[in-house]
């Protein structure tokens, strides 16, 4: 007898933007400033307002017309997370985000084998890549850092420029994802699309000892800087929206990606997989 699947649930909040703003920028440490992604902001505002519940992972949608949404999976009842920001949020964190105001959804716990989904994920498409010490050719992990995997892949190839094929971003991030679904689904030929690309530079918990104490808070560094003297690299880290139509292969493992969403930063506004129907022509 197998177990039933966890329940998933969607949720929705229309957040006040002029006040989450407010509430980020009175935060100690700068945890949003010009020129980075905002996703640690609103990271520590939902960590505010729903302590070890926090949903992630969670999307921002803004429009040009129309509400902001702020989307999120979770595995909690959506009532657990309303009185846990009703025990413990601040007022001005439980305005910011809406939380009177939430919407949600059961997701589907089961799907089938070759079932089609339309599907849009924003991810930062980024492999890492390890320091490999030039005299001792020991590798330093401490010293890795992210890359875009389309200029990895750039660097990567044996030939030259004019004696290879070309590498084309949209191809490698249409790799990138694929290996990121695993088992759990593919991705129709012919159907992947990269729907916005932009970059900025990342705010993260700076990475520390685990054997440290856990309850010291951690310093904020920035990702996506550039060494001096880099060449044909911008700086920042890729923010890459990719639309296209999955099949699901195994069921089970679909439903556990959805839950945990897509690739790194997750808790920070990347990885959830937004699904919709196929249209049938």
């Amino acid at each position: 007898m197998t177990s039933a699947p966890p329940s998933l649930f969607m949720i929705e909040f229309k957040p006040d933007m002029q006040k989450a703003t407010t509430w980020m920028l009175e935060q100690p440490r700068s945890i949003v400033r010009p020129g980075h992604d905002d996703g640690y902001g609103w990271h520590a505002l939902l960590a505010a307002a729903f302590g070890d519940l926090a949903p992630k992972p969670f999307r921002l949608i803004e429009r040009t017309r129309g509400t902001p949404q702020l989307l999120a999976y979770t595995q909690h009842d959506p009532s657990a997370l309303v009185e846990q920001a009703r025990v413990g949020a601040s007022p001005t964190v439980y305005r910011a985000i809406g939380i009177d105001g939430i919407a949600f959804k059961p997701m589907p716990t089961k799907f089938h084998v070759g079932q089609r989904l339309g599907f849009e994920v924003r991810v930062r498409p980024t492999v890492r890549q390890d320091y490999r010490d030039p005299a001792t050719g020991v590798v330093d992990r401490r010293r890795s850092r992210e890359r875009d995997a389309f200029l990895a892949a750039v660097d990567a190839a044996t030939l030259p420029r004019g004696e290879r094929p070309e590498i084309v971003r949209e191809e490698v991030y249409h790799h990138w994802l694929a290996n990121r679904l695993n088992e759990a689904a593919t991705i129709e030929p012919g159907s992947f699309h990269l729907a916005q690309l932009n970059r900025a530079l990342l705010l993260r918990p700076k990475q520390t000892d685990r054997k440290s104490d856990p309850t010291q808070r951690r310093d904020l560094v920035r990702i996506g800087l550039l060494k001096s003297g880099t060449k044909g690299e911008q700086g920042g880290s890729p923010d890459a929206t990719l639309q296209g139509t999955l099949t699901v292969a195994d069921p089970q493992a679909f439903v556990a990606l959805l839950g945990r969403g897509i690739g790194r930063h997750r808790a920070f506004g990347f990885g959830m997989l937004l699904l919709r129907p196929v249209i049938r022509r």
